[in-house]
């Protein structure tokens, strides 16, 4: 398997909801509540009790009744990758941790979950998995099936040690005996690496950050042509501004270099 924008980062951030575990009856109300008069808390909500005294304050973040279930993001170029949907969707009193993203044993299948196809929601089947730190996370169908595909599983845990990595948007499990673990540790390497655009010359071969290829064919300014409709059609010139362009293997046109960064 090959994936040129899989990358694990070297510290990941976890924030985090509380589930319930089965046979619990206590049910848990998140923090975006209206008209609560525990406002921004996490709520126990006991429908065995009178509607008065059904909702009190929680606190017990580490009952065993519960588990934690994570929502990891990452810092990239100095800003949380998807902040305002990590943001919303954690529960703040409970709070974040940042752990190293190094290869660790002992993750393990939880259960499979469905997401809810309401308001836009995807419908899709998704696996809970166990991270040894003590919280789950979600993966696809296909990240559990290219794990099968490459690791041992004895009583629902990996046997191989494994690490968090994100290709674009989707997180995905990584098990270092795979393939696809050389590739993250490839691309990681690639997009942290910095070439300064002043050794690099015309005519020489280039590989960006976007895992693209080409012919760097130099620095320049391109003029562009427009039409217009008023009274009569006419056409016009215009200049761009000075940038980079290559000539791409994938598609034999020039492209200017934009957001993408030389390796």
């Amino acid at each position: 398997m090959e994936d040129k924008r899989i990358i694990a980062p070297e510290k990941i951030i976890v924030g985090f909801q509380l589930r319930n575990l089965p046979g619990t009856k206590t049910n848990l109300l998140g923090p975006d509540r209206y008209n609560s008069e525990f406002p921004g808390e996490i709520v126990s909500y006991d429908y065995s009790k009178k509607d008065a005294d059904r909702e009190t304050l929680f606190t017990d973040f580490d009952s065993p009744d519960f588990y934690k279930l994570g929502f990891a993001t990452f810092k990239d170029k100095g800003k949380l990758r998807k902040e305002n949907s990590w943001t919303k969707w954690c529960w703040a009193p409970i709070g974040q941790k940042e752990f190293d993203n190094v290869p660790l044993a002992g993750f393990g299948i939880a259960e499979v979950t469905k997401r809810s196809s309401e308001w836009f929601g995807s419908g899709r089947n998704m696996w809970e998995v166990w991270d040894p730190r003590g919280f789950r996370l979600e993966i696809t169908s296909d990240n559990l099936m290219a794990l099968l595909e490459n690791c041992n599983v004895i009583d629902g845990t990996f046997s191989e040690p494994m690490i968090w990595a994100w290709s674009g948007a989707t997180m995905a499990l990584v098990s270092t005996n795979s393939e696809l673990y050389k590739t993250t540790l490839d691309n990681t390497a690639r997009i942290t690496r910095k070439v300064s655009s002043t050794d690099v010359k015309t005519g020489n071969r280039v590989r960006l950050k976007n895992g693209e290829e080409g012919i760097y064919m130099g620095k320049f300014h391109t003029y562009l042509m427009g039409e217009k409709y008023r009274n009569r059609k006419y056409e016009y010139f215009w200049k761009t501004n000075l940038l980079h362009y290559i000539k791409r293997d994938r598609n034999p046109e020039y492209t200017h270099l934009g957001d993408y960064d030389f390796i």
